[in-house]
């Protein structure tokens, strides 16, 4: 005959939970976040963090100040006369009447103008010539009659340069201005 084997009695789930949950001691105390020793580290995290947020903060607060500072407008002066350099190559010469962070209005505006004067023969028979000649143009002297103050766009200057007496265009503004 075979021989038989008592069968085991198991217990159920819900048995085998509450016994587990029976050895566990329950505690009304609030838990336990680590060794006191720790406390001194964890403070030193976070001043680190308090002192790394005030760094962020006054170097963002000083970038806004330089940033005002490049971009504020200089004060107009009617008497002082400048050179705009435009990345076009273009020149123009007057008094800065006005600017803001994206213009520049400028006001008795010059610039030079090329043109090709045409050289006659020296001889019988000869070849005729040009040659270019540069001129001071006053804005508003045009054939179309634009006024004599412009604006420019910011993106479009290179650099703006002041005139001193001692340059010949400014005193060919003179000039001109007097004759007028």
């Amino acid at each position: 005959m075979e021989d038989i084997k008592p069968i085991k009695k198991t217990q159920s789930r819900a048995a085998r939970s509450s016994s587990v949950s029976m050895q566990t001691p329950v505690s009304n105390s609030l838990p336990d976040f680590g060794d006191a020793s720790m406390l001194p580290h964890r403070q030193k995290q976070s001043n680190n963090f308090i002192r790394g947020l005030v760094l962020t903060l006054v170097l963002a607060s000083l970038a806004g100040y330089a940033g005002y500072a490049v971009s504020k407008p200089r004060t107009a002066n009617p008497q002082k006369y400048h050179a705009v350099f435009l990345n076009t190559g273009q020149v123009y010469f007057g008094t800065i009447q006005s600017e803001d962070a994206s213009n520049l209005v400028l006001s008795n505006v010059f610039y030079i103008q090329t043109i090709d004067r045409t050289i006659p023969p020296t001889e019988e028979g000869g070849v005729t010539s040009t040659v270019p000649q540069q001129q001071l143009v006053m804005k508003g002297d045009e054939p179309y009659a634009p006024s004599n103050t412009i604006r420019i766009n910011r993106s479009q200057i290179v650099v703006v340069e002041d005139l001193t007496e001692q340059s010949q265009i400014l005193q060919q503004i003179r000039v001109r201005l007097e004759a007028k």
